[in-house]
């Protein structure tokens, strides 16, 4: 179903993917970089990729509403592995059913590695419509 309610088929790719979760990430003020395989894409190095990494920090009283931003009619996102991610600080995903793409979250701990990784991300404009996203 299309983001307006309607049952036609449009073409889903992983920017458009990626644009909504950080439309979502920046609105709910939710520090995050973008890693792995997208990164190397917005650095200049063509891969192709069908899935999206991102470090998220997310808190306890933050899962709801992370959550509630991704209607289920659009998209798979289990509350119950968000929050077991959160407490463990691991991993959930967020899966597009029509396009078949796949958003995986790394939940940010407070460890020296990651605050360096943190500390290098760079705000890259590869989206026309969102001015800052991170890659790390």
């Amino acid at each position: 179903m299309g983001r307006n309610g309607d049952t036609q088929l449009y073409s889903y790719e992983p920017e458009d993917l990626l644009r909504i979760v950080l439309t979502v990430c920046e609105a709910q003020g939710l520090r995050y970089w973008v890693t792995g395989s997208t990164a190397t894409i917005a650095y200049g190095e063509p891969l192709f990729t069908n899935d999206i990494d991102i470090v998220l920090e997310l808190h306890r009283e933050q899962i709801h509403r992370f959550c509630g931003a991704f209607p289920e009619s659009e998209y798979y996102l289990s509350r119950q592995a968000v929050a077991s991610a959160v407490r463990s600080a691991s991993q959930f995903n967020l899966i597009h059913p029509a396009s078949g793409l796949k958003v995986g979250f790394i939940v940010y701990s407070e460890t020296e590695f990651n605050q360096s990784r943190m500390a290098r991300s760079r705000a890259l404009p590869v989206l026309e419509d969102l001015t800052r996203v991170f890659f790390c």
